[in-house]
């Protein structure tokens, strides 16, 4: 910025300038707080809003900065610590508890690993509503300090192993202003009770026979609230949509995510898997989107058997209108034709297209559809080119 443009800017009403440093980057902003000092508070606030601290030197630094300067501590509203500690000092761990107590505005904070949150499991942020932690012997006397979360995720995948409580008659801690959980199925019995949570996400790390059963009852007797409830399984497990239906037959959102990075030999069951959803769909008289993903993305191997899928579903259940499947197809119900379409997927449309054009059983919606989506008289020409191609095959 030229020397005239800055004392241009410089003159700016605070609302302008407060509004421009929304938009511009960090380095920039600290070329800008050298100006003078209104264009310093503006500008400060935005530079600590948001601070994500990758390693001990650079948090070392921050919280240096926010100890000498009480007005810079006080902009800090997102804090996100993603490191581990080869030991803690002394001096350190003395550092991090006074910077921690300046930032009294902070509503949002992601501690990654367990030795951070002990040093900051007994201290109180009043205004604290999203929280990331990790799952360790600190969390719960944490979490009781915090009774106003709205958004908590849990984190186990840094501290398994640890004999954490299981069962129902584990003191429960009560957040009563939670709405979002996210966190391994040994943590919700004794956290979601009590909670008006509408969408929770469990993840079953173990193997053993129907695991899902503890949380599904915990979440049918004390969370009326729930409408999407998203599990990640390691396993196709048939008898799972069942007792979902049976425990919670109100959902109006369900995502089952399956990873094949941990059981890469795990796929033979999701054929039967698939057809167990039917009488799912058929309970849950609320049930609008479903989500069956898997990590990584299956192969598109058979668009055929998906659309049936999504057709026989949609015949079950007039409100269900949005399928995503393990290839990364997403079917969605056209309200207009009342026809589903296929979105998100390379090469799902073109398939589709041909599909409905070489059909004889589909209803005429389809034809109408596509010939409103791309033109009556293409339609007419594609349908004659796939038809002669089909009889071709044939000869």
């Amino acid at each position: 910025m030229s020397s005239t443009n800055l004392t241009k800017f410089v003159a700016l009403p605070t609302e302008l300038v407060d509004l421009v440093s929304s938009h511009t980057a960090d380095n920039d902003l600290l070329a800008l707080c050298r100006t003078n000092r209104r264009v310093y508070a503006v500008c400060l606030r935005w530079i600590y809003r948001k601070v994500l601290l990758p390693n001990a030197c650079t948090t070392v630094s921050f919280f240096k900065a926010v100890i000498s300067n009480k007005l810079a501590a006080s902009y800090v509203l997102d804090l996100s610590m993603q490191f581990f500690l080869d030991g803690i000092f002394k001096a350190f761990s003395h550092l991090l508890r006074v910077g921690m107590s300046n930032l009294t505005r902070l509503y949002e904070l992601s501690i990654m690993t367990p030795d951070l949150l002990g040093l900051v499991y007994d201290m109180h942020f009043p205004h604290l509503r999203e929280c990331v932690v990790p799952l360790t012997e600190s969390t719960t006397a944490f979490l009781r300090l915090h009774p106003k979360l709205a958004n908590l995720v849990v984190s186990d995948h840094l501290s398994r192993g640890l004999e954490l409580p299981t069962s129902l008659t584990t003191p429960r801690t009560v957040l009563p202003n939670l709405t979002t959980f996210m966190g391994p199925h040994t943590v919700a019995p004794w956290l979601l009770p009590g909670s008006p949570t509408t969408l929770a996400s469990i993840t079953y790390h173990c193997l053993t026979p129907n695991p899902y059963l503890p949380v599904l009852a915990t979440l049918a007797n004390s969370v009326p609230a729930l409408r999407t409830l998203i599990s990640t399984v390691p396993r196709w497990d048939p008898n799972l949509p069942a007792a979902i239906a049976g425990h919670l037959p109100t959902l109006s959102g369900i995502k089952i995510r399956h990873s094949r990075i941990l059981h890469p030999d795990d796929e033979s069951d999701l054929p039967s898997f698939l057809l167990s959803l039917d009488d799912m769909i058929r309970t849950l008289h609320d049930l609008t989107a479903m989500h069956i993903t898997s990590t990584p993305q299956r192969p598109p191997e058979d668009r055929s058997s998906e659309f049936d899928h999504v057709r026989r579903w949609g015949d079950i259940s007039p409100e269900f209108n949005v399928c995503l499947f393990p290839t990364g197809t997403k079917w969605v119900r056209l309200p207009t034709y009342n026809i589903w379409f296929p979105t998100e997927s390379a090469g799902a449309v073109d398939w589709f297209i041909k599909e409905v054009l070489r059909s004889t059983s589909l209803p005429p919606a389809y034809i109408a559809a596509l010939e409103e989506l791309c033109g009556k008289d293409r339609i007419t020409k594609l349908r004659r080119i796939v038809l002669t191609l089909a009889l071709d095959a044939l000869q």
